[in-house]
């Protein structure tokens, strides 16, 4: 070994194992697109770089080991990193979600701890790698490369001609603020290289030539990209990053040894600022993306910091627990009334809300030291090389750091922002420090113990990530079988897998009881069915959903689920509708401007009801009074939730439905139909009350004022699903049955997806009459499914649209 130390292989080997940990991140972190996990971007690239990054930190560690020297740069900046994932931690600790906020899942990935660790430890290891002219020539190469995949990948699919389903990096503008950063830089490495040795900044040979045609093309599929997506933000990002190229190159002209160079630069430079005010000729397609406005996001923070921590906020990965408790009510008035934002308008206020005003300012005082660091430097720096490495890494770090103020972020943005503030860093003047064992060995044997210590934890961290990975595929696994029509057994079998590997995710319970519950259903109708047998799988069901809301108690859909079980069960387990009722008042609670919870709790008082109108049919005249009273208050206290419901959002159809229910367990039907008469006569257009009374005309049975309410109400809204939904069973009591067909086609037009539209069709098709009153579909923002598993909120489309 003492050979080996005196060679300085070993040396030599853990300098290589570090330096190719950077190369694998470079190149693999953005490129990563697996489609064997559900989420096929941001989980694969966390995966990657806790792996990578554990590898390289143990390898750069060990690189002093073996020279039997500690040396580190010597600059304050370090310390505000280190003091962020220490904000992080304690924010973690009070988090009401373990798994979310220590590890991520559900597209939280980029704002867990362990993301910032890995940022923080990719930060200070390449801070010290990347000081190397080769290092930096090769991760130019690495990331152009890169760069180039993603941009041809998107600009085919902009032309009908799609290679891969996915544009590699998440939303339209996550896109654009990637390509326009790696554009930017691109635009620097092409303007400051030079023919001469000293002057090159591109690798020499071979890779060199292809560095200039990878830029040509990142550069050209950026400027392709932008005009698809037309976004003003992008282009004045494009603009900025631009100005700050030619500023400099206007005082520091020396530095540009071939001035021709300037016209793929200018392009860029043009196109944005031309189309900044002018619609694009490519503009509308992708998909628009939405998201909560500066003062939504600030209020939500505002609200959350007055109920949580002020100091360490609500904990990573929680906005959309914020969102869906503190969300104003007009958004009921929008298509987007169902949707929980994971996260604001501006990835810096969605901090503000989650990790507290601790971290956010040691965010924001992070990127101002970085932004004075490189202005200082593009200013004094003297040295030529360093000059145009900073010049280059400063242009693209600009365009990202205002994307942080204006705009979310995901994890592929996240890492090439500290990557690049690594390289700013690792070409500033600051003096390494070094101590040498033989002079310290105290030092010596200190610097050891933390080595292995950091092994320890680095490979701890390597275990959990595999294991919550293997979970994940198991999860997708589930997916994909339900998609497929698989039985529930095989379903059941690879979610309780998912559930065994990652005991943390309240997402794996969820679904699992969902799963166990329609087991049960399946039982019920089967007449060989043991008790013993039901009553296992309710037991399960009811275990895991509790098991979800206890990993995470502030997330409504894990009360919601729980409510749904004890609900579905109720009639088979004595007192589960008090559980019910519990359950769905605490999801209320989380989410009071969100109609759907109302209208469950309204379901639930109502299935309450229906199980003391048994007590108050039995012999005992005591409990059978005391039953009577309590029914007469459940359907009170379900009137009270469902009028509720439908102040919140006035055409909410299943709110509506289950009033009328609701009134006519009260005998009040004719007293609600004479209020909503007079409503409608004063509101005529408003097509939530239309419906309420074209319902409450069916439920006395007047047909014909039904069916003039209902028509009256798709005059008003042609696209009205349930308006539709209802008239269809109009005119199936009447007879009318071509015209029952043609409304319920027109409903699966507007809901393609849903299952129990196309059953309904069929069976009108065949003649199979049915003159009970059909469930109203179930109307959200999210695409309607009647599958077992749910992975969250939909998002935008990544690719862009085929003309």
């Amino acid at each position: 070994m003492k050979d080996i130390l005196k060679s300085g292989t070993l040396i030599k080997v853990y300098a290589s194992i570090a330096r190719l940990a950077l190369y694998v991140a470079v190149l693999f972190i953005p490129l990563a697109y697996f489609p064997w996990t559900v989420d096929a971007l941001e989980v694969n690239k966390q995966t990657i770089l806790l792996i990578v990054i554990s590898v390289g930190t143990i390898a750069w560690l060990g690189t002093m080991v073996a020279r039997r020297q500690f040396a580190f740069k010597k600059t304050w900046l370090f310390i505000v990193p280190v003091l962020l994932v220490i904000s992080v931690a304690i924010s973690s600790f009070t988090s009401p979600s373990v798994l979310t906020s220590w590890v991520g899942q559900g597209l939280q990935e980029y704002t867990s701890f362990l993301s910032f660790l890995a940022f923080s430890l990719l930060f200070i290891v390449a801070s010290h790698l990347l000081s190397e002219t080769k290092t930096q020539q090769t991760v130019w190469f690495l990331f152009l490369l890169a760069s180039s995949l993603i941009g041809l990948n998107v600009s085919f699919a902009i032309f009908g001609l799609q290679i891969l389903p996915t544009n590699f990096i998440g939303t339209p503008n996550s896109l654009g603020f990637f390509m326009t950063s790696v554009a930017v830089l691109a635009s620097g490495l092409w303007l400051v290289d030079g023919n001469k040795v000293d002057q090159q900044i591109l690798p020499a040979g071979i890779m060199g030539i292809v560095s200039k045609v990878l830029i040509f093309i990142t550069v050209v599929a950026d400027i392709l990209i932008l005009l698809s997506i037309d976004y003003w933000m992008l282009w004045l990002s494009a603009i900025l990053g631009m100005g700050i190229i030619f500023g400099f190159a206007i005082l520091r002209a020396d530095e540009f040894p071939n001035t021709s160079k300037f016209v793929l630069p200018m392009l860029l430079f043009v196109v944005s600022l031309l189309f900044l005010f002018l619609p694009s000729p490519l503009g509308g397609r992708f998909s628009p993306e939405v998201s909560p406005s500066y003062g939504a996001t600030l209020n939500i923070a505002k609200a959350t910091l007055a109920e949580h921590s002020v100091l360490f906020g609500s904990g990573p990965g929680t906005f959309s627990f914020n969102y869906a408790k503190y969300v104003v009510q007009d958004v009921n008035n929008t298509q987007l009334w169902d949707v929980r934002f994971d996260r604001g308008g501006s990835y810096l206020l969605t901090l503000l809300s989650t990790i507290g005003v601790v971290g956010t300012l040691l965010m924001f005082s992070f990127i101002m030291w970085l932004l004075v660091l490189g202005l200082k430097m593009l200013i004094t720096e003297r040295a030529h090389a360093e000059w145009k490495t900073t010049f280059v890494a400063f242009s693209a770090w600009l365009v990202l750091a205002f994307g942080l103020f204006a705009y979310s972020a995901n994890f592929t943005l996240l890492f090439v922002f500290w990557l690049l503030s690594a390289v700013l860093v690792s070409q500033s003047k600051s003096q390494v420090y070094a101590s040498d064992f033989k002079t310290s060995p105290r030092f010596g044997l200190l610097t050891a113990f933390l080595f292995v210590l950091v092994n320890v934890g680095l490979l701890t961290v390597i275990f959990v990530s595999s294991s919550r990975y293997i979970s994940e595929i198991a999860f997708a696994h589930a997916v994909e079988k339900d998609k497929a029509g698989a039985t529930l057994d095989d379903v059941i079998i690879d979610l309780d897998r998912a559930a065994r590997l990652n005991k943390l995710s309240d997402a794996n319970y969820r679904n699992l009881a969902n799963a166990l519950l329609l087991k049960a259903g399946e039982l019920i109708k089967n007449p060989d069915t043991t008790p013993e047998q039901l009553q296992s799988f309710i037991g399960a069901s009811k275990s895991a959903a509790e098991r979800a809301k206890d990993l995470s108690p502030q997330n409504v859909t894990n009360w919601a689920m729980l409510g749904d079980i004890y609900r579905e069960v109720s009639p088979v387990v004595e007192g589960a509708d008090q559980y019910a009722v519990g359950a769905y008042l605490q999801a209320v609670e989380l989410s009071p401007t969100n109609p759907k919870y109302r209208t469950v709790l309204g379901r639930a008082y109502l299935v309450r009801a229906d199980q003391l109108g048994i007590l108050a049919e039995g012999d005992d005249e005591e409990i059978a009074k005391t039953a009577s009273e309590n029914q007469t208050e459940a359907i009170r206290l379900a009137v009270e939730s469902l009028l509720k419901a439908v102040e919140l959002k006035p055409n909410y159809a299943p709110a509506v439905y289950n009033l009328a229910l609701a009134y006519e367990r009260q005998g009040n039907l004719a007293e609600a139909v004479t209020k909503m008469e007079a409503l409608r006569a004063g509101n005529p257009s408003d097509i939530g009350i239309s419906l309420q009374l074209g319902l409450l005309y069916l439920k006395q049975g007047k047909t014909e004022l039904a069916q003039t309410e209902l028509e009256r109400s798709i005059e008003i809204a042609p696209n009205y699903s349930n308006a539709r939904w209802f008239l269809s069973a109009v005119y199936e009591q009447q007879g009318n049955y071509t015209g029952a067909i043609e409304q319920v086609e027109k409903v699966l037009e507007l809901n393609p997806d849903n299952s129990a539209v196309q059953q309904r069709l069929d069976r009108l098709k065949t003649g199979d009459v049915n003159p009970k009153l059909p469930e109203p579909l179930e109307e959200t923002s999210n695409t309607a499914s009647d599958s077992i598993v749910t992975t969250g909120d939909s998002t935008v489309s990544e690719l862009p649209v085929t003309p």
